[in-house]
């Protein structure tokens, strides 16, 4: 994931800065360094976004929140499951 990706999933979320950090366990310095480049958007990172968008979409019932990756299993997820 790059800054670009990371702040376009923020945003998406409606979170600000501090909110993304605060889910993250990040301080807010260390959040606006991964932000500006300056930091890795490590693995963790990504996979707690992908939750908290997976989580997000379901209460706001909005399934773009969801990652591309996670409304694929979930269709075959649910594929599956039809038989």
């Amino acid at each position: 994931m790059t800054p670009a990706e990371l702040i376009e999933r923020r945003k998406a979320f409606g979170y600000n800065q501090t909110q993304m950090a605060d889910v993250l366990g990040l301080s807010l310095r260390g959040y606006q360094k991964i932000e500006a480049g300056d930091g890795e958007v490590r693995r963790v990172y990504e996979l707690a976004i992908a939750q908290i968008g997976l989580e997000l979409a379901i209460e706001q019932n909005n399934p773009m929140l969801a990652p591309q990756s996670a409304r694929k299993m979930a269709l075959d997820f649910a594929r599956m499951v039809a038989g």
